[in-house]
């Protein structure tokens, strides 16, 4: 648990990423979280999701799959192109292609997915890990079923001497909404555990059109079922955009401030909004606007747009100069994380500077 804490408390990126280092693919200090030069290995965050589900079957604590999910929506998914056949081994949360030079202390970091790497355990692990993501949304013990992510999927199991299937069909990104269908075969009760994610805002419960209530236990909502075909469990709820800061012990996001959605980092990449993202500004209450997903990306995640300001230093074509700086008004539009560089390929900014 202390490792665990220190981990996610002090050494994890806003996206679930892990290693902050490129120089042996490693730790270095606590809140040491540089955005450019990191590392983040694909498998690492492999590795932290592994870690949480063991953590949660240890303790049946929720906040567990919290961190499971931050890292399956962001740095792993954002590991594999759309089409499947290239790859990122390391995962920034900023980029600018330009200084991505081989033979340099940037040489690691990849301004485009490649189609393989000569040590390749990336591209298999990611393979590995979607193709068994069934183990990340149930789990079971001996009276009890999990729902741990509302990802839309089946299962049939065997609970004591009851049979049950379930069937969840998510809209939880599109309209806060999922039914989940139940089917229990046999004389015991079995109770349904949900993970309330702590982004999902006011969730109401309803079985067969029934308000419930149900009581929350490690961030679980407990619905006990016994024997009945199709019953209908919905849940509904509000998600909407935040802005987050970073602890002022980490340096490199001193003054910024980043854009989540649900479990979804978001990101501005130069096809949208220019190219010197660095100079972009914008104040943590500034409105954001839900708008339909861009194109050539998934319809099921939604594009966010808010204004901002770019900032020019007025020194003109001179390397230095005296300051003469003016603020531009800029309409800004930003993607999921896990969705980056899948267009035309460009400079990408996760951490903006906070305009007061």
């Amino acid at each position: 648990c202390r490792l665990w804490n220190n981990i996610t408390n002090k050494r994890m990126y806003l996206t679930g990423g892990i290693g902050s280092s490129g120089h042996l693919e490693r730790f270095t200090a606590d809140y040491d979280l540089p955005n450019d030069r990191m590392y983040c290995e694909s498998c690492a965050s492999i590795g932290l999701m592994m870690f949480g589900q063991r953590m949660a079957a240890l303790t049946a604590d929720a906040r567990y799959y919290d961190v499971v999910e931050l890292a399956l929506c962001n740095t792993v998914l954002g590991g594999i192109a759309l089409e499947g056949d290239r790859y990122f081994y390391v995962n920034p949360l900023e980029v600018w292609p330009d200084n991505c030079l081989p033979s340099t202390s940037m040489a690691h970091v990849k301004p485009v997915r490649q189609r393989w790497f000569a040590t390749a355990c990336c591209p298999a692990n990611i393979a590995r890990t979607l193709a068994s993501l069934g183990q990340y949304i149930f789990a079971q013990d001996q009276a009890s079923i999990y729902i741990n992510q509302f990802i839309s999927s089946k299962l049939t199991t065997q609970v004591g001497r009851t049979k049950v299937s379930v069937a969840i069909h998510s809209d939880l990104t599109k309209n806060g909404k999922v039914q989940t269908v139940l089917s229990l075969e046999g004389e015991d009760a079995v109770t349904l555990r949900l993970r309330i994610p702590t982004y999902l805002e006011n969730p109401q419960f309803t079985l067969n059109g029934k308000t419930l209530e149900p009581k929350l236990e490690r961030g679980y909502a407990g619905i006990v079922l016994t024997a009945g075909d199709g019953q209908l469990l919905e849940i509904s709820g509000q998600i909407t955009p935040v802005w987050v800061a970073a602890n002022s012990n980490i340096r490199a996001d001193a003054g910024r401030v980043a854009l989540k959605y649900g479990p979804y980092v978001y990101c501005l990449e130069q096809v949208d909004n220019g190219e010197r993202l660095a100079n972009l500004y914008v104040s943590p209450t500034a409105p954001v606007t839900v708008c339909p997903a861009q194109k050539g990306l998934p319809e099921t995640l939604p594009t966010l747009r808010f204004s901002g300001q770019f900032l020019d230093s007025g020194v003109g074509e001179d390397l230095y100069g005296a300051p003469a700086f003016r603020l531009e008004e800029r309409e800004l539009t930003a993607v999921p994380y896990g969705l980056w560089c899948n267009r035309t390929p460009g400079e990408m900014l996760v951490w903006l500077k906070a305009r007061i």
